[in-house]
């Protein structure tokens, strides 16, 4: 189906929340979701990736000198601090291993490229590699399931590409996942709910 960017971010933020997660964290993955989209990416499917695992309150963290390794790593619980992390130079490289959607990793990172002028590599265990930048993403393969990625910090090298700005085409079967999450957070339908505010009201007007 035909979707407009601004339609997909609004029910990824929804499914996320209606998945568990805090709002904070459903707008990074909504953000990363659209940032997907926007360059042909399956973003959507990259959400939902996430989703599946539900909500993951804590993190496994290892520091070792510049390195910090997250095992089990959920990238909707930890994806967004991930660029954070390495553009404040706090940490040298990021090794996550088992990721749950590694191409929502790559969004979130193409957000935080997007906003700070930034670039980031990222290599999996299998040795493919790839570079994130505000443009894109560019270089090596991604697979869908890898046991372990790093990232760090890197040099932009892909060329100014255009985005998307209006529809773009999502998948039916993806949809209705992505809806039936977000419907969790939804008030029911009855007369008092609508008395308290929500939905339209008693009339169309209201």
């Amino acid at each position: 189906m035909i979707c407009s960017l601004n339609e997909i971010g609004g029910l990824l933020r929804k499914a996320a929340m209606g998945s568990g997660y805090p709002v904070g964290l459903a707008d990074a993955m909504s953000a990363a979701g659209v940032w997907l989209c926007a360059r042909d990416l399956d973003g959507v499917g990259a959400v939902l990736a996430a989703l599946d695992g539900g909500f993951e309150p804590t993190l496994e963290l290892q520091r070792d000198h510049e390195t910090l390794t997250i095992a089990n790593a959920s990238i909707g619980r930890c994806g967004a601090s991930v660029p954070e992390l390495l553009a404040s130079g706090e940490v040298g490289r990021i090794v996550l291993e088992d990721p749950d959607s590694l191409m929502l990793l790559v969004g979130m990172a193409g957000v935080a490229a997007t906003v700070g002028s930034t670039a980031f590599a990222l290599t999996t265990g299998e040795g493919h590699s790839a570079i994130v930048d505000s443009n894109g993403l560019s270089g090596g393969r991604m697979d869908a399931v890898v046991g372990k990625v790093e990232i760090e910090l890197a040099e932009s090298r892909s060329q100014p590409s255009s985005s998307a700005h209006g529809a773009v085409s999502v998948n039916d079967q993806q949809w209705e996942r992505v809806s039936s999450l977000a419907a969790r957070v939804y008030v029911p339908a009855t007369d008092e709910s609508r008395l308290s505010g929500a939905g339209a009201g008693l009339t169309d007007n209201d």
